[in-house]
């Protein structure tokens, strides 16, 4: 790594003062520039410690140089972010490369488009149904207000800007949402904590917690964690949650009655004006996605009966999930995976699952649906959705005979798709539009 301007720590460190104390631009003009200066300040560090490659280093500094030559109120970005402190956690490995890039394009978005809506959690595991919420979002916010600028905090720099005690310069202006799904209440620690640390810091703010299924355990630690909760929400001044289901929607109003509370089914459904599917023509026995994790609540050996059944009928199936063992980073990507999963159920006769996208998966293709429970209310109750759709079953209420008699009647004979389709598209798509701005 070649020493460019900077001959000394020392005078790194005088130039960067100078920078913190306003004097940007006489400090440019001298040919200095930021990416040299905090190189050479933390050198010695990166040396001492190996913790991170002068790869990643001269890496991070292009993007920074980029940035500078680009990006007008550049400087003044860093100024209010404390510089150093970024820098040093960078170079010091206490955030990653990921990260810390996307610290810089957050800080320098929101710094341009202040009126924005900024939309925290975003998904990088391989559940395609929270990637198929994500382009359900991204789908409803684009369409309904066009000219409203989307800025997007993945989950993993949420939980960096946590750690660091970081938080971003967000607008008054600006609306902040967090991520929808199946993760408000205890199942996912994780999650809940992020959207407190988000109600809490800015409190301020105008926040929706998007379309999500609320669950907290009835025991000891169950009852600790949804008063901590409570507590931090009854501070937001202007505070509303989307509820998916209507359990969700009456534990919602009971235990945040100070926010707004509003029942909108999951922005997923939303896929079925969106994706470029098209009707297979040629439909073929039945797909199954089930489920591995915490939440597995319908046994195995129900499903052996049903896979018997199908074999002694001639009825092919697969085996499938919708939780791929990867990440997702791109939206290319996404819209790949998810696209795929849902030709999955679009080439089915039938599916068969325990999984609440699985269900909305077969809604949006218009395929017959079988859907087991799982161990919290969210498929339960979010089939109260699909009441008119008779092609919609409850698969835990039913006895053996009874889904014998179904599997039959779509999997045997000539196909005819249903001719009633689901309207949750068209409510999810109303519920944007009614958001305060």
């Amino acid at each position: 790594m070649n020493k460019m301007h900077f001959q000394h720590h020392e005078e790194a460190e005088s130039f960067l003062l100078e920078l913190l104390a306003g004097n940007h631009d006489e400090a440019f003009d001298e040919g200095f520039s930021l990416p040299e200066a905090v190189t050479y300040y933390y050198f010695d560090a990166l040396e001492q410690a190996q913790r991170i490659s002068a790869k990643e280093v001269m890496a991070l500094v292009s993007f920074w140089r980029s940035l500078y030559v680009n990006v007008v109120g550049f400087c003044e970005v860093f100024s209010e972010c404390k510089l150093l402190q970024f820098v040093e956690l960078f170079l010091l490995g206490q955030m990653d490369f990921a990260s810390a890039k996307s610290y810089l394009r957050v800080l320098v978005e929101l710094r341009q488009h202040k009126a924005s809506f900024v939309l925290a959690g975003i998904p990088q595991h391989g559940n395609l149904g929270d990637q198929a919420i994500l382009l359900g979002t991204e789908y409803l916010l684009k369409k309904c207000y066009p000219d409203r600028p989307l800025i997007e905090l993945s989950e993993v720099l949420c939980e960096a800007i946590q750690k660091l005690h970081m938080p971003l310069p967000v607008a008054p202006e600006a609306r902040i949402m967090m991520h929808g799904g199946g993760n408000f209440g205890t199942l996912y620690p994780v999650c809940e904590k992020t959207r407190r640390w988000l109600v809490s810091t800015y409190r301020n703010h105008r926040i929706v917690l998007l379309p999500q299924s609320i669950f907290y355990s009835e025991d000891a630690e169950g009852r600790a964690v949804l008063q901590k909760s409570q507590t931090i929400y009854r501070e937001a001044a202007n505070l509303t949650i989307f509820e998916r289901d209507e359990v969700s929607y009456a534990r919602g109003r009971k235990y945040f009655s100070t926010a707004k509370n509003q029942l909108v089914p999951d922005f997923a459904l939303s896929l079925e004006s969106r994706l470029p599917f098209e009707e297979c023509p040629q439909r073929r026995g039945i797909c199954f996605f089930l489920r591995k994790d915490q939440e597995k609540a319908v046994s195995d050996q129900l499903i052996e009966r049903i896979v018997r059944y199908l074999e002694s009928k001639g009825i092919p199936y697969i085996m499938e999930d919708t939780v791929l063992p990867r990440s997702i980073f791109s939206t290319e990507d996404r819209e790949r995976l998810v696209m795929e999963k849902i030709r999955q159920a679009s080439q089915a006769r039938m599916v068969i699952t325990d999984r609440y996208h699985g269900t909305i998966f077969s809604v949006i293709t218009h395929t017959p649906v079988m859907a087991f429970r799982s161990y919290d209310t969210k498929i339960l109750a979010g089939l109260r959705w699909f009441k008119d759709l008779e092609w919609v079953y409850d698969g835990t209420s039913m006895d053996e005979s009874e889904r014998e008699r179904v599997i039959d009647r779509y999997c045997i004979g000539n196909w005819q798709e249903p001719d009633v389709h689901s309207n949750c598209g068209v409510l999810a798509e109303e519920a944007v539009r009614r958001l305060e701005l």
